[in-house]
């Protein structure tokens, strides 16, 4: 029997760790073409929109991007750290 997780193509970071944990895992997941694509097209848009340099503008964005990746899985983290218990 197949589950949802069969239909999902695994595209991100994860495949080059398979078997890194549940929390490390789904922050590997988060790290695709699609999301880096994202943080470069977001902080161009920054750096055009705000007249700050290119470099400024990467830094700002990669930086939210890894502090909403954390936040994302930080209630996965405490369940992970629940179950090792």
């Amino acid at each position: 029997m197949a589950d949802f997780g069969d239909l999902r193509a695994p595209i991100g970071l994860d495949v080059l760790a398979p078997g890194v944990g549940l929390y490390l895992g789904s922050v590997l997941n988060s790290i695709n073409p699609f999301a880096v694509w994202g943080v470069w097209l977001v902080g161009t848009g920054i750096s055009v929109t705000h007249g700050v340099s290119r470099a400024t503008g990467m830094v700002i964005t990669t930086f939210a991007y890894v502090v909403c990746l954390f936040l994302q899985f930080l209630p996965l983290l405490f369940l992970s750290m629940a179950i090792k218990q």
